[in-house]
């Protein structure tokens, strides 16, 4: 990617994901669409199946996947570059426990964003920042410019520090 295509480029929000049932093939072209700008970064029919045989995303609902599974699986999609599929399922997990969808997925766009541009991990200047909706989601791209996986990992670092963090705390608590 060019400076101009990372200043330009967004991930789709929740509510723009398609609240339609989609096959899986199209689901696989759906979300392949999105992460096209992103180069190497991409998923396959057999991979959404083993998601889905692992527990990370739910079933098809008559063989028609919505838009939370969409939604996880550009983010797994993203974060599997640098995270291992058992760590990517523990997020979820955790994910799942603390935070509604749209507004973790929301985040994690917007993080992802901040990084690709250059600005700071949980951005004050965000939205979701600003409304206090959520303090910890993370992902990583996989790129072929080093900049860009050195600030993604980083993302994924400090995505989990905030968690462990977090569960320290309410340990504690």
């Amino acid at each position: 990617m060019n400076r101009m295509e990372i200043i330009q480029f967004s991930l789709p929000r929740y509510r723009q994901i398609p609240d339609i049932g989609l096959l899986l093939e199209q689901t696989v072209r759906v979300v392949n669409g999105y992460l096209e700008p992103l180069g190497s970064v991409s998923i396959t029919s057999s991979m959404v199946s083993n998601y889905v045989k692992h527990d990370i995303i739910d079933r098809a609902v008559k063989k028609q996947y919505g838009r939370d599974q969409l939604a996880y699986l550009v983010f797994i999609a993203i974060a599997k570059t640098v995270l291992s599929l058992d760590d990517i399922a523990r997020l979820i997990e955790l994910q799942r426990g603390y935070c509604d969808l749209e507004i973790a997925y929301d985040r994690f766009c917007e993080e992802f964003e901040s990084a690709l541009r250059g600005r700071p991990v949980c951005d004050p200047e965000s939205p979701a920042s600003r409304s206090g909706e959520i303090e910890d989601r993370g992902g990583a791209f996989a790129a072929e410019d080093p900049r860009l996986r050195e600030v993604l990992c980083d993302i994924a670092a400090v995505s989990s520090m905030s968690i462990l963090l977090r569960m320290k705390l309410e340990q504690l608590a």
